[in-house]
């Protein structure tokens, strides 16, 4: 419970929500263990309740999934800000109960026009079901054709655009039409990747997709504060988002800023947005030399951008990613002991 009454919207004092359930403490950080809930007010809907589901913890993965099966769209904490991630239904599945559609996040989450494509969230194995392979470099190509090479293009958290199969089983809202590629996002991080297999099981004729969770030109949440104040003052995010994932882990690193993006369409690869994974981190680990696009933008951030904020934000996910295998290996160990007694 957030208080102990709701707390209106226009109050500016907003007091620190509550979490009442259990805690698993790992090096130093408190993990929020256990489903639990936000409560909000709004004077034109009146009480709000929000579930909460820690990402962590792999026993809520199939709960999450559900979810969005059934159509429900969740803030989820993406390495380093909050995201707004729903099943997005290939065209012929998509229904006039909005289950499946990306109406509702152009229209009143990102308020933002429909030419600028939402991001799949998907598992490198599972990319070559979008990727039009003949469309992509012939120097490329088989670092795309195999499972394990696309997923070594994942150093960190990255969104990597490429031309996509147009045969109507990709919703149109991950499409850039422009040039018809997508862009998938994906970071090396076990919940991520115990989510995803279990969306892969449970869901058939969609994509997970979303992006940043933001009002159309104004940057995105980076802890659960900011997201909880913010959500109070949205009323079209009160009535839209349906729950909420927590990453603990990550979000105490305070990575602060938004995820760095690379275009695979062209003769060679090309860093489209400036994030928190280095350009020179992806070349070493790819081995591929990548230009920077004279347009290049740069990702929503909590500090400004130059070498020294740029290596400390590299660092962070570095580190963090580490944390997280760290923490996988103790969830796993634990596991066994338990079976063990």
């Amino acid at each position: 419970m957030i208080s102990e009454r709701p707390v209106a919207v226009q109050d500016k004092s907003l007091r620190p929500f509550e979490y009442k359930g259990q805690h698993l403490p790992f090096e130093g950080i408190p993990i929020e263990w256990e489903k639990g809930k936000w409560e909000f007010y709004h004077p034109d809907i009146g009480p709000v309740i929000k579930p909460t589901y820690p990402l962590l913890n792999p026993s809520y993965w199939n709960e999450i999934v559900d979810r969005f099966k059934e159509g429900k769209t969740a803030a989820v904490f993406m390495m380093g800000n909050y995201g707004v991630v729903k099943n997005l239904e290939a065209p012929e599945w998509e229904n006039s109960k909005n289950v499946g559609s990306a109406d509702a996040l152009f229209d009143k989450v990102k308020k933002r026009p429909r030419q600028q494509n939402f991001v799949a969230l998907a598992h490198p194995e599972d990319m070559i079901d979008v990727i039009d392979i003949d469309r992509v470099d012939v120097r490329l190509r088989s670092q795309f054709r195999s499972p394990h090479k696309r997923e070594q293009l994942y150093v960190g958290p990255l969104h990597i655009i490429v031309p996509v199969k147009d045969r109507g089983f990709v919703n149109r809202a991950l499409i850039r039409e422009e040039d018809k590629t997508i862009a998938v996002f994906w970071a090396p991080h076990f919940a991520f990747e115990g989510l995803v297999a279990s969306a892969r099981k449970r869901i058939k004729h969609g994509i997970l997709g979303g992006g940043s969770l933001n009002i159309h030109g104004k940057d995105p949440c980076y802890n659960k504060q900011e997201l909880y104040e913010e959500m109070a003052r949205q009323k079209d995010w009160l009535e839209e988002i349906d729950f909420i994932v927590f990453d603990d882990i990550v979000e105490a690193a305070n990575v602060g800023r938004s995820h760095t993006m690379v275009r695979f369409s062209g003769r060679q690869p090309e860093l489209v947005r400036v994030g928190s994974l280095s350009k020179e981190r992806i070349e070493e680990r790819t081995g591929y030399p990548i230009a920077t696009s004279s347009n290049v933008k740069y990702a929503s951030s909590t500090t400004g951008y130059s070498d020294e904020t740029n290596a400390i934000a590299d660092r962070k996910v570095k580190e963090v990613l580490l944390q997280v295998e760290r923490f996988a290996g103790f969830l796993k160990s634990s596991l066994n002991s338990s079976a063990r007694r």
